[in-house]
This record gives C-alpha cells, structure tokens and sequence, in this order.
C-alpha cells in the first residue's frame, strides 16, 4: 500500500475529538516534507429528528407553509453548524499552516446530512469528487456514529474504499 505522501490530495474528517487534532498533527508533519500538499478539511453533521421531515399539511397551502418553515428552520441549522465548523476549521488551519501547509492548498468543506449513516458514503464521495487518495480519519472521531456501526468508522470507510489509502489515527 502506498504512503500517505504519495498521494497530494488528502481528506481529512473532522470533529472536534482528540482523535481528530491528532490526524490533523500527522497531515501536518506530511506537510512539513511535501510542498504540493492540498488538504480537504470535511465537517458533517445530521440534522435532528425534528428536522428531518415536516408533520405534512391537509390542505395544499398549508402542506407548503409547512415545508417553507421546515426549510427556514433547517437554513438556520446549517448557519450554526457553519458556524461550529469555521471554529473546527480555523483550528485545523492554523496547525497545518503552521507546519508549512500554504493556505491556499488548504479547503474546507461542510455537509449537512439527511442521515447519520449517509456520513460513510459522504466521505467516501467527497474524497473522489475533490480527487483524494488519500482520506486520514481518527479512531475514535464522530463518536456519535458508534451506535450506528459495530466497526468504528474508520474500519467501514477502509472496507468500503479498497482503492483509497485510509490513514487511520490512533
């Protein structure tokens, strides 16, 4: 299996858990040795039960006043979690900047999911759609997940994405 250097695109999945900040120490150590580094910080969060679908309407208008106050309702989620996000990011940016990371070969991406068991197939998207080989994950990042998978994340992304270098942080 190739090195992590090899591969100039990387992907790293972001929460705010210790596991987290130390994939983000080792992208930044790899971006001490190599100058044609791009990193792809990827945040995701679900939206609540609450949010997930409206209770419907009986007539046509108020089946649309329902919707239109569900879809306000979840823009202003998805600005708090930009908000939560930028913090992460900011964070995240500083430490790979620090180490050598230029900012403009740093991007950062936030996704707002249907579902929490979308956040696999999302990674595993994202790290094609932006061309990464490589995606470095922490064992114990997006705990929430636990519940949904007996394998942590991790396992299921390295399972999942035989022809994409899977670095995972202890």
């Amino acid at each position: 299996m190739p090195s992590a250097v090899e591969h100039e695109n990387i992907l790293i999945a972001i929460d705010d858990s210790a596991a987290t900040w130390r994939a983000v120490d080792y992208v930044a150590d790899l971006g001490r040795t190599s100058q044609r580094l791009c990193v792809h910080l990827f945040h995701a969060d679900f939206y609540p039960p609450d949010l997930q679908e409206s209770r419907g309407g009986t007539t046509a208008n108020e089946e649309e006043e329902v919707e239109a106050q569900l879809e306000r309702k979840q823009q202003r989620w998805e600005r708090r979690m930009q908000g939560a996000a930028a913090h992460l990011f900011n964070k995240a940016r500083g430490v790979l900047e620090r180490a050598g990371t230029a900012p403009d070969q740093i991007q950062c991406h936030v996704v707002p999911l249907a579902r929490r068991e979308e956040l696999t197939d999302q990674i595993l998207n994202s790290a094609r759609e932006f061309g990464c080989g490589t995606i470095v994950i922490g064992r114990n990042s997006f705990h929430w997940l636990k519940e949904l998978f007996v394998d942590h994340l991790s396992e299921e992304i390295s399972r999942r994405a035989p022809k994409l270098y899977v670095k995972v942080i202890e």
